[in-house]
């Protein structure tokens, strides 16, 4: 990120490229020749490749705060009486006129933050508190990644694919949730997800269950929660998904 977001206009970055006859050539940070290569080489790369994964999120990062800069006049008529009041309170009346709003839409911004809080206090003021907690992770060893590695790459190599992948199974589990009900009919769910530093995503489930199907007992908890390895005769999928 270039610059600290006081600036009149917003500086981008300046990159410059030694040419193979010696000169030098100064190029966007968008341009064509950053993005699109042959083979799969940049794939090999390693620690280089999560690098550049995080350079390509910090350009789509910073044009998408540019146009939010430069349009502020269409967000300050959505959000004018929203904007003095937060002002207000944060005590910054003196300096309403210079402040830059970043909408809900905008992810990990304060108004997107508030918006996530309210609603999930919302449902949770509704439909009473949560029977589950549930966390899902992303296992490096799943076959879906592991035979998409290229030769001495590891799971933590390739953001992309364990992503891609989580991101597929963790459809798979809210449709044994919300459709097939495997731990019994759901109501309301709330569930965010978040990275681990060594890259591998995981997600936290809040569950509640219609009232009818509510825990009431010992035993009503035993049927749905184990700390065993499941048997591979009488439940063979179950054990394969745990003992990969």
């Amino acid at each position: 990120m270039v610059g600290n977001g006081h600036e009149l206009h917003t500086a981008n970055r300046d990159i410059l490229l030694r040419m193979r006859d010696g000169g030098m050539q100064r190029i966007s940070e968008i341009h064509l020749s950053l993005q699109i290569r042959n083979g799969d080489w940049i794939q090999s790369a390693g620690c280089l490749y999560q690098q550049y994964i995080v350079d390509q999120y910090a350009k789509i990062e910073q044009n998408w705060l540019n146009y939010l800069k430069h349009n502020q006049v269409s967000l300050h008529t959505a959000d004018l009486y929203n904007g003095i009041i937060n002002a207000m309170h944060a005590g910054e009346s003196n300096n309403i006129s210079h402040r830059i709003i970043l909408p809900s839409s905008f992810a990990s911004g304060l108004r997107q933050m508030y918006q996530l809080y309210q609603d999930a206090m919302a449902i949770m003021s509704y439909f009473g508190k949560p029977d589950f907690f549930v966390i899902f992770t992303c296992n490096p060893k799943w076959p879906e990644i592991a035979r998409e590695l290229l030769p001495h790459q590891s799971a933590v190599d390739r953001p992309d694919l364990t992503a891609r992948i989580f991101h597929i199974k963790l459809q798979e589990l809210l449709k044994d949730l919300l459709q097939n009900n495997c731990l019994s009919k759901i109501i309301a769910y709330i569930y965010v997800i978040e990275f681990q530093k060594r890259g591998l995503p995981h997600a936290h489930f809040l569950l509640i269950l219609v009232l009818e199907n509510k825990l009431r007992s010992t035993d009503d908890y035993d049927s749905v929660v184990s700390a065993e390895i499941p048997n591979p005769v009488t439940h063979p999928l179950a054990y394969k998904t745990v003992s990969v």
